[in-house]
């Protein structure tokens, strides 16, 4: 028992630990990954980070954080200093220096975020700044659905576009 135990240790020591949300057992692991459940295959998201402790309640409180999350034509990478994810709800947190990246080339950032993965939206009430190409935007308060594509900006919007864009550009 004691030397299955030690090996156990070792694995978790150097091996990332990867869980899907059905496995997800309480302690402190090192290299953690962390995935939606198979079933949701419209809505799949997945949490990486270098130090993670899982409570009882279900929470995992995740260092150094890494979350991909897939809708039908994008992917976003977001990373952050520390996050924490509420298996149950299904509600990934992350704040600290938060930057989500997108495949078509959007980047943002902002000092925390909320991922809703049951209801697929993003929301935040801090200042972000949203960067593409030549195109930027500023603002406080931030929610995104990535089923319907909407974009809400709550207050203190600044936008700024090139002149090209500018023509392409209407209200």
């Amino acid at each position: 028992m004691i030397r299955m135990f030690f090996i156990l240790i070792f694995c978790f020591q150097f091996l990332p630990a990867v869980f899907s949300e059905e496995q997800i057992p309480i302690g402190e692991f090192t290299n953690f990954i962390f995935s939606s459940p198979a079933e949701q295959m419209e809505n799949q998201w997945r949490v990486e980070g270098k130090k993670a402790v899982v409570n009882k309640e279900g929470i995992v409180e995740i260092e150094e954080i890494k979350a991909l999350v897939e809708s039908k034509s994008e992917l976003y990478e977001i990373v952050a200093r520390r996050g924490q994810i509420d298996k149950d709800s299904q509600i990934i947190h992350v704040e600290g220096e938060v930057v989500i990246t997108t495949k078509s080339g959007i980047k943002v950032k902002t000092d925390c975020l909320d991922y809703l993965a049951e209801d697929r939206e993003f929301k935040t009430d801090s200042h972000l700044e949203l960067e593409k190409e030549d195109f930027f935007l500023s603002g406080d308060g931030f929610f995104g659905s990535l089923d319907n594509g909407k974009i809400d900006i709550k207050k203190n919007i600044r936008i700024i576009i090139n002149e090209k864009q500018l023509k392409e550009f209407s209200l």
